[in-house]
């Protein structure tokens, strides 16, 4: 059942990038991560064969990007395989990221529209959300006092940490007292965690 699904996801995600390009239907599987404890390697072969994909590529993190790069320029598309929700910053009209809920029997498939329905931003604004939230877990500290609603409405409203820190020096940006000075203190840590969260 599991291979089924992620198979309809997969080909679901093709059809739908197939009226915006014309190369048919390459796509390129990028595993990596926590996948290979959560979806047997032979699950993932499966779906390869199943979906019609060109390969499987299973870089260690650092190198998804130049992979993802790669890829597109020889004009594939790709669908990231992955346990790590980190990648949805890697989304884009031609990147998808296929990722598992509660294991092999509950995944989703992250185009751009089910990343912004999820958090309300754009893919490439996810690093600059954890910029401002922080994330423990990758000991990212973002700013102190600055939550999920608040991070969101500050980047749906500036765009990005940079364009929300130049409308804070013109004396533009509108949020509570305690926000502008948590931003004023912790400008610093601010554009480190969006350094940290960003992978490239």
């Amino acid at each position: 059942a599991s291979v089924a699904q992620m198979t309809e996801q997969v080909s679901a995600f093709t059809t739908q990038q197939d009226a915006m390009a014309a190369d048919g239907l390459r796509v390129l599987a990028i595993a990596y991560g926590d996948v290979d404890a959560s979806c047997p390697r032979d699950h993932l072969d499966d779906d390869l064969v199943l979906a019609g994909l060109v390969g499987l590529l299973d870089p260690p993190r650092e190198e998804v990007p130049s992979a993802v790069r790669s890829a597109h320029q020889a004009g594939i598309r790709i669908v990231i395989v992955t346990g790590d929700l980190d990648t949805l910053q890697l989304v884009d009209e031609r990147t998808g990221v296929l990722t598992m809920r509660k294991g092999v029997s509950d995944t989703v498939l992250y185009d751009a529209a089910a990343v912004r329905e999820r958090y309300g931003l754009r893919p490439d604004q996810l690093v600059d959300y954890k910029g401002l939230r922080g994330d423990p877990s990758d000991n990212i500290p973002g700013v102190k006092g600055i939550g999920e609603k608040t991070a969101t409405e500050l980047l749906k409203a500036h765009g990005s940490i940079e364009e929300l820190y130049r409308a804070l020096k013109r004396g533009e940006l509108k949020a509570k007292p305690a926000i502008l000075a948590a931003l004023k203190t912790h400008e610093a840590d601010a554009l480190f965690s969006k350094t940290l969260a960003t992978i490239d």
